[in-house]
């Protein structure tokens, strides 16, 4: 073989295995590319030299099945190598937009596992120093999306990870004026501890100072540090910048005077000591912490509201529960609309004031003495001491908290009340897991309690004894409640009663899915009603009971409906009943009453009428309403002629809101007179309708009897009259 024939082989070769190597390295690139979601990746003006790598342009679009979108644009990117690894990197220009994945896919779990073996690896290649001149960033925030415009720095002494330092600065947008925020860390080394400290610079004036040491011992991450906080003038535009990253309140001007403080130190032990592998979580932390705070002006506080006010506090934990050693606070807090969202509109409050003041203390528990009260809206106050239990299991404790609500003025579902005031004094323990409750005095009092269904006045409830108990279980809290009621009011005014004064003595239970009330209930003018109420699964049930009334004492009905005929006397006999009302969440109201009466006597019109026995059965069904007399029966009627005994047996049924047209059926309708026996034959007629024809008939009347009720000059006789009677219904009108 020549040796033009050989190098040509050899070429041959040559080229043919570049050809399957660039096959393959583009089918891993593609591969690749997929993998990582990669998207779009491009770039120009690439140069490549001993010195290291230019690129006029980089572009990258990157979205993983998450959801989590990254852009990335860098404008005239310079890496510098030195012994063929990267040095310094700069970029003119960096565009980042960034898009979370979605909160059903976002994937668990904490910072990637990086070891000391893999930080010293990964520093041999990262540059030692990076700087961007011009950082665009759009990322999500608060109100959705926010772009911002800064710049970074970030250097490394030697070939080491630490020392490092760093700054990102940023030019804040969507606020008036132009202002500068600086942040900036300092990392370094001592021994096996890491020190970290981070500055931020308002305006180019250092304001917040972070300070933080984190070493490994004995399978834990000992982390102690300090923070400060002072003189804030550049509140007036930082604030609203800051709200539009977490939600907040900044309305307004706000004005942080200059001796505004915010001070921490903390002495901390986290049970995992890999810092990069989990985010140090307050849950599992033992250690000491103090806090102080002087805000002299209001400060917005994510998901919470506005805060101003002094606030001192020590505590110490314990593999995450912790409990304060000591605290003395005076603050004054508006809340957001979000934290009283399921408080009604009525009974929001625009603030809130909190007092705590330390007591002496003991080797088992805390003293405070509390002041909270509230101002805008109905005005709420709770005072009082308290006792913190620093036992195993950590409680609140207290025996004489006054608390007290009045409210000039409130209307709240459909409900309006005037001059509305109530007063406690309770007793108790409050843990995390459950809470015990007593009402030693209770009284709640309104000028005026006005709805659809009436109005009281005077209205007056003592709650002396009540008793709540609440526990927390898998699916959140319980409660049950139980103990006397007493109500009262001077006068309750409807359309279907008299303005009379009522009482009702009796007792309260109350569960998360049931609430009962039982007790007696009684007016003025002497009626007494037995009463059990009860709510459960959204329907409402009222059973109420008349025990017996005897007449020869009074007619309390009569002082009591509005609508009773004046017409109508009852002197003696006794009647009794029972009623219940059922309105379910979805549907019609439904309601029965069943009244007994016995020995009845009085007068109705200008006759009178004795031994009156009678039982009657109301039904409303929706707007239906039945009424069915299965034996009514007088002994005596005397209109003028003595008439009786009376019977009738019937019902009648029509529409609750047009009484007068319903339908009236009967099976017996009889009635003795003058010695003989007039009746109806059973039949029906509607109400309201006109000409409707009734067979009435008569037989045995007596004729003396007759001429002795209506005596004639010259005429007597004797004998008995039957006969049968064309007689009509007409409609009164």
């Amino acid at each position: 073989m020549t040796r033009a024939r050989r190098l040509l082989l050899v070429c041959a070769s040559l080229i043919g295995l570049l050809i399957i190597a660039a096959i393959a390295l583009t089918a891993a690139w593609r591969d690749f590319r997929q993998a990582q979601g990669i998207e779009q990746l491009d770039w120009q003006g690439l140069h490549l030299g001993p010195s290291g790598l230019r690129l006029t342009r980089l572009q990258l679009v990157q979205r993983d099945p998450s959801g989590r979108l990254l852009k990335l644009d860098a404008q005239d990117l310079r890496l510098g190598l030195a012994d063929w690894r990267p040095h310094r990197l700069q970029i003119a220009q960096l565009a980042l937009d960034w898009q979370p994945a979605s909160s059903a896919l976002q994937p668990s779990g904490g910072l990637p596992d990086l070891s000391d073996e893999r930080l010293r690896a990964l520093a041999s290649w990262l540059p030692r120093q990076v700087e961007i001149a011009s950082l665009q960033l759009e990322l999500p925030c608060a109100s959705a999306r926010c772009e911002e415009r800064g710049a970074l720095q970030l250097r490394r002494a030697g070939a080491a990870l630490l020392p490092a330092s760093g700054s990102l600065t940023l030019y804040p947008q969507a606020v008036p004026g132009t202002h500068r925020l600086q942040l900036q860390v300092d990392a370094r080394a001592q021994g096996a501890a890491l020190l970290l400290e981070l500055g931020v610079l308002l305006d180019d004036t250092q304001r917040l100072t972070l300070q933080n040491r984190l070493q490994p011992s004995d399978g834990q991450l000992a982390w102690d540090g300090a923070a400060s906080l002072s003189q804030l003038p550049e509140a007036e535009w930082l604030l609203p910048w800051l709200c539009r990253w977490a939600e907040c309140q900044a309305q307004g001007r706000l004005d942080l005077p200059g001796e505004m403080h915010l001070g921490a130190a903390w002495a901390l032990r986290l049970p995992d000591p890999r810092l990069f592998e989990q985010l140090p979580g307050w849950q599992s932390a033992t250690g000491d912490l103090r806090l102080s705070a002087d805000l002299p002006g209001y400060w917005p506080l994510p998901a919470l509201g506005q805060l101003r006010g002094r606030l001192d506090l020590a505590a110490s934990g314990q593999d995450g529960r912790w409990l304060p050693q000591s605290l003395t606070a005076d603050l004054e807090l508006r809340p957001a609309a979000a934290l009283l969202a399921d408080i009604p509109p009525a009974l929001r409050p625009e603030a809130l004031q909190l007092s705590l003041e330390p007591r002496a203390p003991t080797d088992e528990a805390l003293g405070f003495y509390l002041k909270l009260s509230t101002s805008g809206g109905p005005a709420l106050s709770v005072e009082g001491d308290l006792q913190l239990g620093l036992g195993e299991l950590p409680h609140l404790t207290f025996d004489a908290l006054q608390a007290r609500l009045r409210s000039a003025s409130l209307s709240e579902a459909g409900l309006q009340a005037r001059d509305l005031r109530v007063q406690a004094t309770l007793r108790g323990r409050v843990s995390a897991d459950a809470a015990e409750l007593t009402l030693s005095t209770a009284q709640v009092s309104a000028q005026r309690i006005a709805s659809e269904a009436g109005t009281a006045l005077d209205l007056q409830a003592k709650l002396d004894g009540l008793a709540v108990s609440l526990a927390r279980q898998a699916n959140g809290f319980t409660y049950h409640a139980s103990g006397p009621l007493i109500l009262s009011t001077r006068q309750l005014q409807h359309p279907s009663l008299r303005p009379l004064d009522w009482r009702l003595r009796g007792r309260l239970e109350a569960e998360p899915q049931r609430l009962a009330l039982s007790g007696e209930l009684g007016n003025g003018a002497g009626l007494a009603l037995n009463l059990a109420a009860r709510r459960s699964d959204a329907t409402l049930t009222a059973d109420i009971g008349l025990p017996a009334l005897f007449f020869r004492a009074g007619n309390p009905l009569a002082g009591t409906l509005a609508d009773w005929p004046a017409t109508l006397e009852i002197s003696s006999g006794r009647l009794q009943g029972e009623a219940q009302w059922q309105l379910p969440a979805s549907g019609a109201q439904r309601a029965t009453l069943t009244l007994r009466g016995k020995g009845l006597a009085g007068i109705v019109d200008t006759a009178e009428f004795s031994g009156l026995d009678a039982v009657a059965n109301v039904e409303l069904k929706g707007a239906r309403l039945r009424v069915a007399l299965p034996t009514l029966s007088v002994q005596t009627l005397n209109p003028g002629v003595p008439i009786g005994p009376l019977q009738v047996t019937g019902r009648y049924e029509g529409e609750l809101a047009k009484p007068a047209q319903g339908r009236l059926s009967w099976t017996k309708a009889q009635a003795g007179v003058l010695g003989g026996r007039l009746w109806l034959e059973p039949g029906s007629l509607t109400l309201g309708e006109p000409a409707q024809a009734l067979d009435l008939r008569l037989q045995g009347l007596q004729i003396a009897e007759l001429l002795r009720a209506y005596p004639a000059e010259g005429l007597a006789g004797s004998g008995t009259l039957d006969g049968r009677f064309d007689a009509r219904y007409r409609p009164r009108g």
